[in-house]
């Protein structure tokens, strides 16, 4: 298995990963802190990027930056919009496995062009 370093993660992912750490600091209950523990594992596999997690715990902090003045309510707030959304179960794991297997087309898109010289 591959270490993943911060060479190996996008820009996204790594500002992701800080600004969980950051909320891992000022999380007060076990509960919350395991959570975020589990999500920044998930960013260093890449389990959410395609579904834009990484991007929306950026914009996230850049929007809400005003409520760390109040810890408690910012954490909240990064769980109720951000985090709930997505599975952080260790069944993820086996997931990721299966699905890595499966790049099919999700979308496919037929674009049909006709030029006239």
């Amino acid at each position: 298995m591959q270490n993943i370093t911060k060479k190996n993660l996008s820009p996204a992912e790594n500002k992701a990963i800080g600004n969980l750490l950051d909320a891992f600091k000022i999380a007060t209950t076990e509960q919350k802190k395991s959570a975020l523990k589990r999500a920044i594992e998930m960013i260093r596999k890449g389990a959410f990027a395609s579904k834009g997690l990484p991007k929306d715990i950026n914009d996230f902090f850049n929007t809400n930056e005003i409520l760390l003045k109040e810890p408690q309510k910012f954490i909240e707030k990064l769980f109720v919009d951000i985090l709930d959304k997505f599975d952080f179960s260790s069944n993820i794991d086996n997931i990721i496995k299966e699905d890595s297997f499966n790049f099919g087309i999700i979308n496919p898109k037929i674009v049909l062009t006709q030029s006239f010289a």
